[in-house]
């Protein structure tokens, strides 16, 4: 994949998702690992964790994308192929403000909403497929839906209480 084609494919689906980067996970994910190959899951999920922890918007992460691809050059690409759409979308804005009280307008937007959810959800099984394989990733899994949903303790407690607990378990357990 050339750096043109990282803009176009970036750009598009950003576009599509609305600026949702759960959303063009999904879309990216079956683009780059399934369909072409490109990237093994390992390297997409690694680009994903390593832009979600570094401070900026909410889909930075394809950055690492670039990066991966193509080097510094590639990162740049990707990361003017984020703000590309944005700009496209500010002259819809002025007319969507005219219309966005039309019932169709309304359903539309909660089909892309839930187009969107349906499309994270895509992703979380895609990805549950391949790292719950044992023991100690359920565990993990478990404890976290437990920490963040039941003990409502946020998802900084929980993502901290996952790693420490995934790390224990792995020393712990011969599994």
């Amino acid at each position: 994949m050339n750096l043109f084609q990282i803009f176009v494919v970036i750009s598009t689906y950003n576009l599509l998702a609305f600026g949702n980067g759960s959303a063009v996970l999904a879309l990216l994910q079956h683009r780059l690992v399934t369909d072409t190959g490109i990237l093994n899951l390992n390297q997409f999920l690694y680009a994903y964790a390593l832009g979600r922890v570094t401070p900026g918007q909410n889909n930075l992460w394809l950055a690492s994308i670039g990066y991966m691809l193509h080097g510094w050059l590639g990162a740049l690409v990707a990361m003017i192929s984020i703000q590309f759409p944005g700009y496209l979308v500010l002259p819809v804005l002025k007319g969507y403000e005219r219309v966005r009280n039309v019932r169709a307008v309304q359903g539309a937007i909660r089909g892309l909403t839930a187009a969107s959810v349906g499309l994270m959800f895509a992703v979380v099984v895609n990805i549950g497929r391949e790292a719950l394989t044992g023991l100690v990733p359920w565990i993990v899994l478990l404890s976290t839906l437990a920490l963040v949903f039941l003990a409502r303790r946020g998802l900084l407690t929980g993502m901290v209480g996952a790693t420490a607990l995934g790390l224990v378990l792995k020393f712990i357990l011969p599994i």
